[in-house]
């Protein structure tokens, strides 16, 4: 049992969960973000353009949601190959991810262009805001293999241990996404469309920069650079349940976006800010369990359980703590 386990070990072990939660904590917050930043300027357009956001912008991170499983299951693999001292393994793993995260990335951004309208319409907008979204989700498709890219390269890093890099991608990709959506809404004039595609260059960048990361490791480590179709594959079955976990949560919440829509524009584009908080105080809360799949992950590979133990343990008690403490925070908050 945990309580056994030497207290001093306890507080190394703190230290480590502080020293992979904080940067992940930055590069977690990045897709929200992007979405705050498109819901900042465009509400400057008015509310039926906010509303259009907030349907299509549900929908795209609904189905990223879907595709979180690219970082965790990328992530609990590569922690438990370099734990076990095999870092060409774990980054052989990695690249079979990333591989899998472009491929799908490229399919669901032809998709989404192909049945934008149809789809967006099954929520029953009203025409002005189902030609909003139509125009942002199209837009902010191209961004898909990117952001795909991102999760499963930002996996593989986190699993050797190294959350910093996704930091620094994910700063230099949000502070982009600012003046590349300023230029695209207003002077260019592309207004909605403008901030979906300056979010997608943003995505893009940043999905480059941590796959030139991860290949320049896996060359050093001799690690082959091409696809493995039974790596490819087993990187998908391994996130089943993470799958199913997401399909739950993510389909409450379109049916979530379904009510919203149904009150009308106005409820709709204040859906957007509600959902835009929710979703910083989610991802945010998200950094402890980066930092715990990346120790048991490390802590399997090395036989050390009792290590284990100790850091779900911890990693629970303070989640708890953290969430009540974020949930009274945002409730008081809540006027201002």
């Amino acid at each position: 049992m945990s309580e056994n386990y030497p207290e001093q070990n306890k507080h190394a072990i703190d230290r480590d969960i502080r020293r992979l939660a904080l940067p992940s904590l930055g590069s977690l917050l990045a897709e929200p973000l992007l979405i705050a930043v498109d819901s900042a300027m465009v509400g400057h357009l008015g509310t039926v353009p906010l509303a259009g956001l907030a349907l299509a912008s549900t929908v795209l991170t609904t189905l990223v949601g879907l595709c979180i499983f690219l970082a965790y299951a990328t992530t609990a693999a590569t922690a438990r190959l370099f734990g076990a001292g095999k870092r060409k393994e774990a980054l052989r793993q990695g690249i079979d991810g990333m591989w899998l995260a472009l491929g799908l990335g490229v399919l669901l951004a032809i998709i989404l262009v192909v049945i934008a309208r149809p789809f967006l319409g099954l929520f029953g907008p009203e025409a002005d805001v189902l030609e909003q979204s139509v125009r942002y989700l199209r837009s902010s498709s191209f961004g898909l293999p990117g952001m795909l890219l991102v999760l499963a390269a930002t996996g593989t890093l986190r699993g050797m241990g190294d959350t910093k890099t996704p930091l620094y991608a994910a700063t230099a990709g949000a502070l982009l996404n600012i003046p590349l959506n300023y230029v695209l809404i207003y002077p260019a004039g592309l207004g909605i469309f403008g901030a979906g595609a300056g979010t997608a260059i943003a995505q893009t960048f940043m999905g480059v920069w941590l796959a030139s990361v991860v290949l320049r490791s896996a060359r050093r480590e001799g690690a082959g650079l091409t696809p493995s179709g039974t790596g490819v594959l087993r990187s998908l079955r391994d996130a089943g349940p993470l799958i199913v976990r997401t399909l739950s949560l993510r389909a409450a919440i379109l049916l979530q976006i379904a009510a919203a829509t149904g009150l009308g524009t106005q409820a709709l584009a204040s859906n957007q800010i509600t959902m835009t908080v929710w979703n910083f105080a989610a991802y945010g809360l998200d950094a402890l369990a980066t930092s715990a799949q990346i120790l048991v992950g490390q802590g399997l590979g090395s036989g050390s359980r009792e290590r284990v133990r100790a850091v779900l343990s911890r990693c629970l008690n303070r989640g708890a703590v953290y969430g009540a403490f974020l949930g009274v925070g945002l409730f008081a908050l809540s006027w201002f």
